[in-house]
């Protein structure tokens, strides 16, 4: 939005009760960003009092650094690896830019042009960043179309790898129609195809998984594997890279050699004590979690649908991650449906965060899917351990008043 337009929206917006903290919001938007667990508040709380460089080798630092290599050994559990294959990075963006710049970057001095396969509806860490070797012509990319429902074909990834492919990059959850990809039988199929260099890699984006899947680089068989502590109740500004113990990445950022040469810089203590803590909690609420949040989840789909005859649901019916919710409004405008929702008190989203600070208001995944006419007209909500049916009932007498003010249409 242009600056008047947002100064236009703030002055609407405002009076509105709910934007003078007069009554309470309801929180829909937890793919986005969710609370950091209380838990998590006092790891952090205490992990402050240590601020000591955990490069240093007098007492006080090696306190620090044992701090780190403990938080270490509790997070590898959450996936089933050993501790010397985390990396911790700066958020999940970084995890994937690392694990995909590094592979190519590495693998240039023994494959000259490398071949990337990636799917059209990745992340814009994904995307974005293989999009930009390709354009430096660093690399060769291969972009695989999903069906209907966001599901990525293993037969299409089977057919587009070739002699040169390096690396392959499917998300497990995505991040906006939440459709649970097939990671295992990727993991398989590339394992099957590894040449005598080791190529290619398989990498996935786990940041959508972590609270309502089970996670195991063991059985999923992936060598690289990207999580992010503001998807998981965690601390902001943290997250990790699972590298497969023999493989070798280049750095992306250089200095002082942290992180086993791949992620100089001085460690953040509190965030990664904290974020090591959350994905604990995450492992022992996973079951109950899951099953609590599919109910919600299942309750605001019949509720919607009966406020709204006409909506669609953008999702894989069999393979979905609870959480999140995609809802097509036909001819509707998303981001008016998304600001008047606000307006009522209604956090949402038209699509990921990462999208909306350019201002698109069109899906490239919906568009990817073969669904053209929700590209412009779906909402994302997505549901965390705070989202109650109460909080779906006040969605739903949210989206009766849009239907009255005809923002939303039902025919």
């Amino acid at each position: 939005m242009w600056c008047g337009e947002k100064y236009r929206v703030y002055s609407l917006r405002m009076k509105f009760p709910f934007f003078r903290g007069d009554k309470k919001r309801v929180y829909l938007d937890y793919a986005s960003s969710t609370p950091i667990d209380p838990s998590v508040t006092r790891i952090l709380t205490e992990s402050f009092a240590v601020f000591y460089n955990p490069s240093s080798i007098h007492k006080e630092g090696v306190l620090a650094r044992n701090k780190i290599e403990l938080a270490r050994s509790e997070a590898v559990r959450f996936i089933d690896a050993q501790p010397d294959e985390i990396i911790f990075t700066g958020s999940g963006t970084e995890s994937c830019v690392l694990a995909i710049r590094g592979v190519v970057e590495q693998a240039r001095s023994v494959v000259g042009k490398p071949h990337v396969i990636t799917s059209m509806i990745e992340h814009a860490s994904v995307l974005e960043t293989i999009k930009d070797l390709e354009r430096r012509a660093v690399i060769r990319a291969t972009y695989l179309q999903p069906d209907h429902e966001g599901r990525i074909s293993v037969d299409d990834i089977k057919e587009s790898i070739q002699e040169d492919t390096v690396l392959i990059s499917v998300m497990m959850v995505n991040n906006e129609v939440g459709t649970i990809e097939p990671i295992k039988d990727i993991g398989l199929l590339v394992r099957k195809h590894k040449n005598e260099k080791g190529y290619p890699l398989f990498h996935t984006d786990a940041s959508q998984a972590v609270l309502y899947n089970e996670i195991s680089v063991l059985k999923l068989h992936t060598d690289l594997l990207t999580l992010d502590g503001i998807k998981c109740r965690g601390p902001r500004g943290i997250g990790l890279l699972y590298v497969k113990r023999g493989i070798r990445l280049a750095p992306v950022l250089t200095g002082g050699g942290q992180e086993k040469g791949l992620r100089s810089g001085t460690e953040n203590i509190s965030a990664i004590c904290g974020f090591a803590h959350a994905l604990t909690q995450a492992k022992q609420e996973r079951e109950v979690e899951t099953n609590r949040v599919e109910e919600v989840r299942a309750y605001a789909k019949i509720k919607i649908k009966n406020v709204i005859p006409n909506v669609v649901f953008n999702e894989s019916k069999t393979h979905h991650s609870p959480h999140i919710l995609s809802v097509c409004f036909p001819a509707c405008d998303a981001e008016f449906v998304v600001i008047s929702l606000d307006a009522l008190g209604i956090a949402a989203a038209w699509g990921s965060a990462c999208k909306s600070i350019h201002g698109d208001t069109s899906s490239y995944v919906l568009a990817a899917m073969g669904k053209d006419d929700c590209m412009q007209s779906s909402v994302r909500f997505s549901f965390g351990k705070e989202t109650t049916k109460k909080d779906i009932d006040a969605l739903c007498d949210a989206l009766v008043e849009l239907v009255h003010r005809k923002v939303i249409t039902t025919t």
